[in-house]
């Protein structure tokens, strides 16, 4: 392992799923909250990727190629730098 001196951490929530909003939305949201909370506790840079139907496969679940981009782009947009700790 590398020192956390020259560690690169980002971290994403886990965006839209349209299947299973509904559904398991308060769950989505719960762990969202907790993604975000626990990144900045540890002042880890996040970013909240919100896909549309546009951006997810079939299964209605996982990101397609475009969803990816977007992902990596929000990611990319958090820079580049090592953790402040």
């Amino acid at each position: 392992m590398r020192s956390t001196d020259e560690a690169l951490i980002r971290t994403a929530g886990l965006g839209y799923t349209p299947r299973v909003a509904e559904v398991f939305k308060p769950y989505l949201d719960e762990v969202n909250r907790h993604i975000a909370d626990s990144a900045a506790e540890d002042r880890i840079p996040y970013a909240q990727p919100y896909l549309d139907k546009g951006y997810i496969t079939p299964d209605g679940v996982h990101p397609n190629d475009d969803g990816y981009e977007v992902i990596t782009e929000r990611l990319r947009k958090l820079g580049f730098d090592p953790l402040e700790l």
